[in-house]
């Protein structure tokens, strides 16, 4: 029996992007580590309520909860309440995107590795293995977090002086658990993002067996963006956190929503973009497989239009059997389509213009309640009611 000249193409192997870390060995001890849907809400609740029940109760046993003149009280704090009650659970959930789309990815690529290029993809999965189950960089910046905290050093100016810094325990609770609980979640997958991008460099270098006639117009590489497009729905997070802090200036500082216009356009566009910048260095390789393409794909329908006009101008019949045995109209449309469509339009770098786009978009739905400080409900609803009508 011929041995198959991939690595894979109907055995899938069970990777994630998920399991191995020190968050990953916490939770098993918790018992939270399953892979249902029942697991995934008990995690994403158990660290909602971790980071945010005690400050509830804290703020409610030191009076902090409503605040005082010139103190946003914890109830007032919308800020904090979507960091730990919307973004942290969120950013647990997301885990039910990435790690599906991560698997099929590595799965995707291994279908195309030829056998002579095993020992390489073999290197990779291990040193993938290895980096996802380091405690190291969790450890570092666990530290750093809690350096930050004991130098009591404050990255981010607030408008106002909030309830947690008025020395009470509440405080020591915010800085020591809640805020590194949100803090430690967002560099987990920071950290996940550059592992995956690791690997995509390390691939683009490989002999990959693709062919520029795939019906996807990218080589047959259009897969390598279901993990940035799952990464890039994990950024509605900071989209969240971002939007909110925009909502506090407006509300307790006076400023206006037009004002951070070019802020939140650049976040929209630039996001997008950074998550699928590794994509890039598939470029050469793209390039080589097009040019590869143009030449052999062209050589063939050159080959069948000669074939053609002996055939049906000059009245002579093959004297040997034709790779193309049906010589006619059809034939020949089909292929200068197949050409035009798959080879000619085949784009050079395996990134969705359209997914852009609907990242972009749906990366500023976080935003849009911001309107609401310019304009009440029925005024927006009258401003389109004029456009459409015009």
């Amino acid at each position: 029996m011929k041995k198959n000249k991939f690595i894979s193409w109907d055995q899938d192997k069970d990777y994630s992007l998920v399991r191995g870390g020190f968050l990953y060995f916490l939770i098993n001890k918790l018992g939270l580590c399953g892979d249902s849907n029942l697991d995934l809400l008990l995690r994403a609740l158990t660290f909602a309520l971790l980071s945010w029940l005690p400050l509830l109760v804290f703020s409610v046993f030191y009076g902090t909860f409503f605040g005082t003149a010139g103190q946003l009280g914890f109830g007032q704090d919308f800020l904090t309440h979507l960091r730990l009650l919307v973004v942290v659970p969120f950013l647990v959930w997301v885990e039910k995107l990435i790690d599906p789309a991560f698997s099929e990815y590595m799965n995707s690529t291994r279908r195309i590795i030829p056998r002579d290029e095993e020992e390489k993809f073999g290197k990779l999965e291990r040193f993938i293995d290895k980096l996802l189950n380091s405690w190291l960089p969790d450890i570092l910046f666990l530290l750093l977090i809690y350096f930050f905290y004991l130098t009591s050093l404050q990255i981010m100016n607030q408008p106002e002086l909030r309830w947690y810094d008025t020395g009470d325990p509440d405080r020591i609770y915010y800085y020591a658990i809640s805020l590194p609980i949100y803090q430690f979640l967002f560099f987990r997958w920071l950290w996940r993002w550059f592992i995956w991008a690791f690997s995509v460099v390390k691939i683009s270098r490989m002999n990959l067996q693709i062919e520029a006639s795939h019906a996807d117009q990218m080589a047959g590489l259009e897969y390598l963006s279901l993990v940035p497009l799952a990464f890039c729905v994990m950024c509605l997070a900071p989209a969240i956190v971002f939007s909110a802090m925009i909502g506090e200036e407006i509300l307790y500082t006076g400023t206006t929503l037009t004002s951070f216009g070019y802020h939140i356009f650049f976040f929209v566009i630039s996001i997008p973009i950074i998550v699928h910048l590794p994509l890039l260095t598939f470029m050469p390789l793209m390039i080589r497989i097009k040019a590869r393409g143009i030449t052999r794909f062209g050589s063939l329908i050159q080959y069948h239009n000669n074939l053609f006009k002996e055939k049906w101008m000059e009245g002579k019949l093959p004297e040997k059997e034709s790779i193309l045995p049906s010589l006619d109209n059809s034939s020949m449309a089909d292929l200068n389509g197949s050409y035009q469509q798959a080879v000619q339009g085949m784009q050079l770098i395996p990134i969705s213009r359209r997914a852009l786009v609907f990242v972009a978009l749906m990366l500023l739905v976080p935003f849009l309640p911001l309107a609401f400080t310019m304009y009440s409900l029925g005024e927006l609803f009258s401003k389109l009611a004029k456009i459409v009508k015009g």
